[in-house]
């Protein structure tokens, strides 16, 4: 078999916020969320970054403190917005203008993220389901990792899991994967909370 290992855009934010166990792991004790009243409190916290994401109307960036991971949003006026778009997105100071523009901004959410990490039952619950069933259900292929064990990387939403199946895949050398077309009939034998994808900060995804 082709040891190989394949890895997508759509898990850059999962691997740089990974988070060990499920939602019944316990963790460490949360920040104070009501601490942050602005951006400018968030951009001051002593934090590993997660990345950030904006449009005209919200900015929203997701970090980690500890064991624990968590997304602030803001409501962007028309007039901050223009500002943010005004500065080149190769500009080395791109982040410290950004912050400079931002740090006024009233925040409207503080959440931890792990309330959202899927509990054993849950991913219990994927056992047995076919890979065409877990397309329908809104995962999506991310990746894929042959190297030392089988197992594909699906994203839900904000979570990224491995998934696990009980049937194995053997690529030639050179070989492409279509990987919807090969997990469609295939079935689940494990799955596992792997981290946050790059869904934290989709609008779409706010509370």
């Amino acid at each position: 078999m082709k040891k190989i290992i394949a890895l997508f855009l759509c898990i850059i934010i999962a691997v740089s916020l990974v988070s060990c166990g499920t939602a019944d792991t316990p963790k460490k004790d949360a920040m104070d969320l009501d601490s942050i009243k602005t951006l400018g409190d968030y951009f001051k916290l002593e934090k590993d970054d997660g990345g950030f994401g904006y449009n005209n109307e919200y900015y929203i960036a997701v970090f980690k403190i500890g064991e624990n991971t968590y997304r602030v949003a803001a409501k962007l006026t028309e007039s901050v917005y223009n500002k943010m778009e005004e500065v080149d997105f190769f500009d080395e100071k791109r982040d410290e203008k950004f912050e400079t523009i931002l740090k006024d901004v009233e925040v409207f959410l503080v959440e931890d993220l792990e309330k959202y990490v899927p509990t054993d039952a849950e991913l219990d619950a994927l056992k047995g389901k076919t890979g065409q069933e877990l397309l329908d259900e809104d995962f999506y292929e991310c990746g894929y990792n042959f190297w030392d064990e089988q197992y594909f990387y699906m994203t839900q939403g904000m979570i990224e899991y491995k998934i696990y199946f009980n049937e194995q895949v053997t690529l030639a050398d050179g070989e492409d994967l279509d990987v919807e077309e090969t997990i469609k009939n295939m079935t689940v034998k494990k799955a596992e909370f792997f981290g946050f994808s790059g869904g934290t900060t989709d609008i779409e995804t706010l509370p």
